[in-house]
């Protein structure tokens, strides 16, 4: 099905049901004026209270909408993501299992693949707030005609981003709390931007102060491909940890890109981020992100030991340093973005970050936040030991062989000679 007969298919489930009884009505003011918020677009955006209806449009917005709201926040939802149940298959299994009731909800087709904001479809699901991705503005060039037909009906278009600076001294802010204002949560929604706010602090602050001869180091990053003997995409995208924490992307171009050995080899990179992700084929993607906690640290040093079997790569500066950090990239782009920073900090930046404990501080946003378990397990150092190990163990027993056998002949040649002298 396209975009086009999707977008008829479900304004015709929204019509059908009800959806669009506010569609040419307007909206009253009368229920409890309005909030005024900057968005993550440096937008100003008016929103008509109080809010009911909601359609998140994007993934990367999902979480900032569910765990600012808490309660409820299911209730709300009138469209979500197209690829809710693709994108994350675990996390969306583990949503459906609380929330059955997701399920029924009508999607939005995909922002990035569709040729224009869904605006009839938005306006049709008598949405009151629609959440979009700022990066929608920013990469894409919409504008507000883009969403004329959905803000003719009183409905407020939101854009967010703890995507392309999530560490920005205002991203939360612009984001987490917005969200909270618009939907009338501000006060769990002020509490969840000043933890943010302080977890991320935790890096940004001691950056700061370390001596610019220890920064700007070069960092590669790929995502997860088919396999691992392919190369996955390389990206400046969505990786805004790598400058916020005082370091460089190796790749310098404007989307993404796919490296080779020899590419790699005179880049060689101090650091290497390996991005885990299922969604362009690769299965063992999922020994990171949701439903892993039974993940071995043996399997994924395994799957080091198949990425550094690659041609080239033992002799790569971060694998011989230990500066490879695998990591669950969907992580970094909701309220518990300042995950992937610290993650990134401790492996840059070892004796300034010592007592720093990642995922201490994940837990704790999971506790108080959000509206799933954590039951995953969301990144690991290789320590490339068991072919270390067994080389350096291989070598060291060689090496005392022969030190055997040399005295050995030593002392026979000595006996011989002597027994000649006689």
């Amino acid at each position: 099905m396209n975009t086009k007969t999707m977008t008829l298919a479900i304004i015709a489930i929204f019509v059908a049901t009800g959806f669009a009884a506010a569609i040419g009505s307007g909206s009253s003011d009368a229920d409890g004026g309005s909030v005024t918020v900057t968005d993550g677009a440096d937008r100003v955006v008016t929103i008509k209270q109080p809010v009911k209806k909601v359609a998140v449009c994007d993934s990367t917005t999902f979480d900032v909408y569910a765990a600012t709201v808490g309660e409820g926040w299911v209730d709300k939802l009138v469209l979500v993501p197209a690829d809710i149940d693709t994108r994350e298959p675990e996390k969306y299994a583990d949503i459906v299992k609380k929330y059955p009731q997701i399920r029924n909800i009508p999607k939005c087709p995909d922002l990035y693949s569709a040729a224009a904001f869904p605006d009839e479809l938005v306006a049709a699901s008598g949405a009151d707030l629609a959440i979009i991705p700022a990066s929608s503005i920013k990469y894409m060039g919409w504008t507000e005609e883009s969403f004329k037909i959905t803000t003719s009906t009183g409905c407020a278009v939101l854009c967010i981003d703890l995507y392309s600076d999530s560490y920005a001294p205002d991203a939360a802010e612009k984001s987490i709390l917005a969200v909270g204002k618009a939907v009338g949560v501000e006060k769990r929604a002020q509490a969840l931007t000043d933890f943010y706010n302080e977890q991320a602090k935790k890096v940004t602050d001691v950056i700061a102060g370390i001596p610019d001869s220890e920064k700007g180091k070069k960092v590669y990053v790929e995502i997860m491909g088919s396999s691992v003997k392919d190369y996955g995409s390389t990206t400046n995208m969505g990786v805004c940890e790598i400058s916020a924490a005082g370091l460089k992307n190796a790749y310098t171009g404007n989307s993404y890109e796919t490296w080779n050995t020899e590419k790699i080899l005179a880049e060689n990179p101090d650091i290497i981020i390996i991005a885990f992700t299922q969604y362009y084929g690769l299965k063992k993607g999922a020994l990171l992100g949701y439903d892993s906690k039974g993940t071995t640290d043996e399997q994924l040093e395994k799957l080091a030991e198949e990425y550094k079997s690659r041609p080239g790569w033992s002799s790569l500066s971060a694998v011989k340093n230990g500066k490879v950090l695998f990591i669950y990239p969907e992580i970094g782009f909701t309220p518990s973005a300042f995950y992937s920073l610290q993650c990134l900090a401790k492996i840059a930046y070892p004796s300034y970050f010592e007592g720093l404990s990642p995922d201490a501080n994940l837990q704790e946003y999971f506790d108080k936040y959000m509206y799933i378990e954590n039951d995953g397990r969301w990144s690991y150092t290789p320590t490339f030991t068991s072919s270390s190990e067994s080389s350096d163990g291989g070598n060291t027993a060689m090496i005392a062989v022969g030190v055997v056998i040399l005295v050995v002949l030593i002392a026979g040649a000595a006996y011989y000679f002597h027994s000649k002298s006689k």
